[in-house]
């Protein structure tokens, strides 16, 4: 209570008892979804290679023609489907023809 005077409008213990129990999210869930941004794809690349992000920014450039910290919700999903399906070999898009 004393922190809602405050501008901080948190709940104390005492108040969440007042919440209907359909109201609150289920136990062990967020109440929505993490939102994908750059920070997540990037934190997924680190997990493939550690070493640099270069295979990264060559594909979402000739991808979406942008910077991964540009790209809309639905690039960064199609981003990161990319990187976890892409195993040790490189993009599609960015393979050489050996001849």
């Amino acid at each position: 209570m004393a922190l809602s005077i405050c501008g901080l409008g948190l709940l104390d213990e005492t108040e969440v008892e007042t919440i209907p129990r359909d109201a609150r999210p289920a136990a062990g869930r967020s109440a929505a979804p993490a939102r994908l941004g750059p920070s997540e794809i990037f934190r997924l690349w680190e997990r493939q290679d550690p070493t640099s992000r270069d295979a990264l920014y060559a594909y979402v450039k000739t991808t979406f023609g942008k910077r991964v910290t540009a790209l809309a919700a639905d690039e960064l999903d199609t981003v990161r489907q990319w990187i976890e399906t892409r195993g040790d070999g490189p993009a599609p898009e960015m393979a050489t023809d050996v001849a």
